[in-house]
């Protein structure tokens, strides 16, 4: 029998989606990420998914760091699977404490992230649940997480973005409360522009300018009348990046 390592150079090496597919139930992670990686077969998804499974129920001694789990994540996601918002949606709930040198660090982050990133890709509204659960109850969560779950919702143009969205303006953190706007911009367009423009003066400072250039961004007749009026704002970051914008609406 082949050891791990001569089974991963082969697999690094093929492009037979056979035995890629196959490789998805080797005991190596290693092999399994790697498999993942290559797999082009959208016929592979209950492969996929029992493959994320089984890591899952193992973890962390079957897929320590969670690689392979992120790469069967990214493959479904690639291949439009069906079965992908199941593994998504145990993903983005994984917390996974592993000793990093002389420290404990939840290695897990790019595993919801990329969960994140596949509800997004997927485009099924039923992931904009899954999506406001973490982001009304982010605990501890990396802002580099809830911006995925952010941009997430916007690429699902689900207007309920406005009211899930909505309390991240007037966060603390500058670049979440910007992720957040731009996301509603994106997401909801016109739906989003009141709450938008309503949210600038009580944004954190460091905020309001990317606020104002999301409100931009919507494709609205209202537009311009929100820009012109927080074109007279006494905060004059806003004034000036209202002014800035208004050329650019027409």
């Amino acid at each position: 029998m082949k050891t791990a390592a001569e089974r991963l150079e082969h697999i690094r090496s093929t492009r037979d989606q056979g035995e890629l597919t196959l490789a998805l139930s080797d005991p190596s992670h290693l092999v399994v990420e790697a498999a993942a990686k290559r797999l082009t077969d959208e016929g592979a998804a209950t492969a996929l998914l029992q493959s994320y499974l089984r890591l899952h129920e193992a973890a962390p001694r079957a897929d320590p760091g969670c690689w392979a789990r992120m790469a069967v994540i990214e493959a479904m996601s690639r291949l439009q699977s069906p079965r992908a918002e199941q593994a998504a949606k145990l993903a983005m709930d994984t917390v996974q404490v592993e000793r990093v040198g002389t420290g404990l660090v939840d290695t897990a982050t790019g595993l919801r992230a990329a969960a994140a990133r596949a509800i997004g890709a997927l485009g099924d509204l039923g992931g904009t649940a899954v999506l406001a659960v973490k982001l009304a109850y982010p605990g501890q969560e990396l802002g580099e997480v809830l911006a995925e779950c952010m941009d997430a919702l916007a690429a699902l143009k689900d207007e309920r973005i406005v009211g899930i969205l909505n309390p991240w303006l007037k966060y603390g953190n500058p670049y979440l409360v910007s992720v957040a706007a731009t996301a509603m911009a994106q997401g909801a367009g016109k739906a989003a522009l009141q709450a938008l423009v309503a949210s600038v003066p009580g944004a954190v400072a460091d905020a309001r300018e990317a606020v104002v250039y999301a409100i931009a961004s919507v494709r609205s007749e209202e537009t311009r009348a929100a820009l012109q009026s927080l074109a007279e704002s006494e905060d004059q970051v806003v004034s000036k990046a209202a002014k800035s914008m208004l050329g650019a609406v027409g």
